[in-house]
């Protein structure tokens, strides 16, 4: 890559989203804040953790890979949020914000990992 993973919309988006999460899952009752929190934020973090470390490959094929990963991660954070909204630590609100936002991404990530492929 001839970019930084910084110029990069996508990353800058999973960086706001995972932000948000973080700030979100802070008022979360201590009995949660070990497990469900702390999932739920490695999981969104993981997304432009992911981003940035395939920035970083030497080729396309290693590119794609991780980004592979960080789709996992989305899809990850989506369960997450299904469960905190479950356990009524989320709202249907925040969880329809969040769940529209990390939509976009995953389509984006799709995106991205069609064009490198072709």
């Amino acid at each position: 890559m001839k970019q930084s993973y910084r110029d990069l919309r996508i990353w800058q988006e999973s960086i706001n989203l995972a932000t948000d999460i973080v700030k979100l899952t802070q008022p979360f009752p201590p009995e949660h804040r070990f497990g469900l929190a702390d999932q739920l934020r490695r999981a969104a973090i993981s997304v432009s953790l992911n981003i940035a470390e395939g920035c970083g490959q030497l080729t396309k094929p290693g590119f794609v890979r991780f980004l592979g990963i960080a789709r996992g991660s989305v899809n990850e954070t989506v369960t997450c949020i299904e469960l905190a909204t479950t356990c009524d630590l989320l709202s249907d609100v925040e969880k329809k914000k969040l769940l529209i936002r990390l939509d976009k991404l995953g389509k984006q990530l799709n995106s991205l990992i069609n064009s490198l492929r072709h």
